[in-house]
């Protein structure tokens, strides 16, 4: 939390995760949340284009 950057080692380890577990978590979770602020009028097509483009 400490910087922008954090080494997928270090999340892994702080959350007793494979490292390799990371980046499909992370796309699971960001698209979850794509879907509750979609339910919540809160996402537009702007925010789906910007999350598949990362």
């Amino acid at each position: 939390m400490d910087s922008d950057e954090t080494p997928y080692d270090n999340i892994a380890s702080q959350l007793g995760m494979a490292v390799g577990s990371i980046g499909p978590t992370r796309a699971r979770c960001l698209k979850k949340l794509e879907r509750i602020l979609a339910r919540l009028g809160l996402a537009g097509n702007e925010l789906s284009s910007e999350t598949s483009e990362n």
